[in-house]
């Protein structure tokens, strides 16, 4: 071989190889080799091993393989075991033109892989300039933006390349100037070369307009055709700067910054026109009655969030005619075109719901607040636009009075002295019948379809006034609650349901357990578990005899205090249940994360179960139930008043009842659990 290939023209230097791997390697890697032959057969290195050791290499050297036929199976195993070409040694000619082919392939190969390389170089050289250049310059293949610099991303008010790239670039120039700028692309395309650049009007990514001058030129990107814009902005005259200064300072002079909605000026102001024109219509007043305690607790990052957050929400609620403002710190108004009154409720209670039902995350917590709304119909008497909103207030504030989370409607004849008088004596009726004892328990059976063992029974206060009737509670309850006073209340409760315990253990009824009650006060106050502990010490009952409720409301917006609230009442074997619990958005995570011992449904929940119209209360209880069933979390049935109420529960495997279909609430525990159990 080697004697034809010299007499062929061909320097030649042979290197004879062992069949060691270490041997060959040393040839592939250290030598100058332009050519492996190798023969087949019995001790003789392998096809296979050769190539995957010039792969590792990166070397493109030619595998020749010496067959005895170029018939047969030799030669195709051969090129399947990695050879490049087969030879016959008995055809001088067929050998020569063999080298001379291979050793021109190898060639080709390395200079392509040479080009490759200069060639990655030279984009990335092009990339950096690109990026670094002052320019606006960017990329388009079919009409979209492929690629752009950073100059013509901050042009542009694009944050990164992800937010252009796809985006079609006749977005980025006004609809007037679509048709001339088609036609000037059509010009440089079919020249194939750049043109006398064209101005334009362009948009900012916020729809802000300016003047460019653009500049298109042919080119390829990634093998492909495309062209390059370079875009220059053209500078307004100084007049037409001006104005538009002053017309964006007043356009944002509109705007609060936090939420993106109007401000408390510009309503007022919208108010008095609609005033001044008699057109009708009327203002809702939302007031977030969570937003103090969410800046102290959380912090103002997380207020922030929620009323952004809010913002949407409420928007989502309105109408496109109805206008919403942030009119202070926790309070929304929207004025919305609705005279009817029975549409105005139905619109606060929507919003309100809406507002209810949202949960913002801040800081690993859970984020919610209600709201108290007050509606005021405008009206031809109104002097003003802040007569109105007074009247909305006042509005609001009878709603907060009543217990909060409410909408009322201004009416005339209410009035703030009247509302405060009221709220006045009820607290002066409560004070004096804490100081006349007159406060009472009354306890309801909480049946179980399955254990009658274990009497359990939910125990209600209540307060008497002096002709021994019972107060409103479902006032006299919420206001004591905000004003700091269900602390003594709570542990009179407690206090009282052990020593009924007591009293009944004495007698041989060791199987009852109470559910109590306790407000947002206790789960706050950092005595109550030291009194607790003692309470149950001094009357030498186990803390298994009492579970405390806490409302899935309270445990929102108190989450951080309820997480270590269940831990201390789990230290003293004491039962936690969340009640009015299910179908909100976060009762999920809430259940995840406080793992109470029982969750009592919340009536709304049970009356659409048993309505059965939606699908979406069903779903949500599935969920609640298969979830409490993993963490062996026990569900009752609260307020079940009707055996529609209790079929709509029973399928989903709820065992635990309480209500008026039980029995109602009374003053004596004597009811027959075996009567129910299964």
């Amino acid at each position: 071989m080697a004697s034809i290939l010299r007499d062929a023209g061909y320097e030649l230097q042979e290197e004879l190889s062992s069949t060691q791997e270490s041997e060959l390697n040393d040839h592939i890697e250290y030598k100058p080799v332009s050519l492996i032959v190798v023969g087949q057969g019995e001790g003789l290195p392998s096809i296979a091993t050769l190539r995957q050791q010039l792969e590792t290499a990166e070397k493109a050297i030619p595998i020749l393989a010496i067959v005895d036929n170029l018939v047969g199976p030799a030669p195709v195993a051969a090129l399947q075991a990695g050879a490049d070409n087969c030879i016959l040694l008995q055809e001088p000619q067929h050998l020569i033109a063999v080298v001379t082919k291979e050793l021109q392939q190898a060639h080709l190969c390395r200079q392509a892989r040479s080009l490759k390389t200069r060639l990655q170089e030279v984009e990335a050289r092009c990339d950096n300039l690109l990026d670094h250049s002052r320019e606006a310059i960017a990329y388009i293949h079919e009409g979209v933006h492929v690629n752009a610099n950073p100059a013509y991303l901050a042009l542009f008010g694009f944050a990164n390349k992800e937010d252009i790239r796809g985006l079609p670039l006749l977005n980025l120039i006004r609809r007037e100037d679509h048709d001339p700028f088609k036609r000037f692309l059509r010009q440089v395309t079919r020249a194939g070369r750049g043109k006398k650049p064209l101005e334009v009007r362009t948009l900012t990514h916020m729809g802000q307009e300016f003047t460019s001058r653009i500049e298109c030129t042919p080119t390829r990107m990634n093998d492909e055709p495309c062209m390059q814009i370079q875009v220059e902005e053209v500078p307004e005259p100084a007049e037409a700067v001006s104005r538009q200064i002053e017309e964006r300072i007043r356009e944002f002079g509109k705007y609060e910054p936090v939420t993106g909605l109007y401000n408390r000026k510009y309503f007022s102001e919208f108010l008095d026109d609609i005033r001044a024109d008699r057109g009708g219509g009327a203002v809702l007043y939302i007031l977030l009655s969570s937003y103090r305690f969410i800046s102290e607790e959380v912090g103002l990052e997380a207020v922030d969030l929620l009323v952004s957050e809010l913002a949407g929400v409420i928007k989502e609620s309105l109408t496109e005619n109805d206008v919403i403002a942030r009119f202070s710190d926790a309070v929304f108004t929207v004025y919305t075109q609705s005279v009817v009154r029975k549409e105005l409720q139905e619109l606060g209670d929507k919003l309100h719901a809406a507002i209810k039902n949202h949960t913002s995350h801040a800081h690993g917590r859970l984020v919610t607040t209600g709201a108290c709304i007050g509606i005021c119909q405008v009206r031809s008497s109104h002097k003003s636009a802040r007569q109105i909103l007074i009247h909305a207030d006042r509005a609001c504030e009878t709603a907060r009075q009543a217990g909060g989370d409410q909408v009322r409607i201004y009416s005339p004849s209410t009035s703030t002295s009247g509302m405060a008088s009221e709220e006045g004596q009820l607290l002066l009726k409560l004070k004096d019948a804490i100081s006349d004892q007159r406060l009472e328990l009354s306890f309801q059976p909480i049946a179980s379809f399955q254990d009658g063992a274990t009497e359990r029974y939910k125990a209600f206060l209540r307060i008497l006034d002096e002709n021994q009737k019972v107060l409103d509670m479902g006032k006299l309850l919420p206001l004591a609650e905000s004003r700091g006073l269900m602390r003594p209340l709570d542990k009179w409760v407690i206090a009282r349901g052990l020593e009924i315990l007591t009293q009944r253990y004495q007698s041989g009824r060791v199987g009852t357990v109470i559910f109590i009650n306790v407000s947002s006060n206790s789960v706050v106050d950092e005595g109550f578990f030291p009194w607790l502990g003692q309470s149950l010490s001094d009357t030498g009952l186990s803390g298994s005899s009492l579970v405390l409720e806490v409302t899935e409301e309270v445990a929102e917006h108190y989450f951080k205090q309820m997480q270590a609230f269940g831990q201390r009442l789990h230290s003293l074997q004491c039962g936690l249940a969340l009640s009015h619990f299910g179908g909100k958005p976060h009762s999920q995570r809430l259940l995840q994360h406080l793992r109470p011992d029982f969750i009592k449904l919340d009536g709304v929940l049970i009356e659409q179960l048993a309505k059965g119209k939606e699908e979406e209360p069903r779903i949500a209880m599935a969920a609640i139930t298969e979830q409490a069933q993993a963490m062996q979390t026990q569900i009752v049935a609260a307020s079940v008043s009707n055996a529609a109420q209790m079929a709509g529960i029973w399928q989903f495997g709820v065992t635990l009842v309480q209500g008026d279909m039980v029995q109602e609430a009374s003053p004596y525990m004597e009811f027959d659990f075996s009567q129910f159990a299964g």
